[in-house]
């Protein structure tokens, strides 16, 4: 559970994906954010460093 909210996540083909649910509790909102945009700069600094090897691409629906 993370920020007081299930985040369903599955990874194939080099593929992560995950739906992020919408929270009623706008303190857990704001907590999930957080860790979501951390977790953006983390990817977004690995693909940095291997670009030959990973690249982000943005999905919103």
């Amino acid at each position: 559970m993370l920020a007081g909210a299930e985040l369903p996540a599955s990874m194939k083909n080099g593929w992560l994906q995950s739906d992020i649910p919408e929270l009623a509790d706008s303190e857990a909102d704001a907590r999930m954010q957080l860790l979501l945009e951390s977790m953006k700069v983390m990817l977004e600094g690995i693909a940095d460093s291997y670009s030959a090897h990973v690249a982000l691409k943005e999905q919103l629906k």
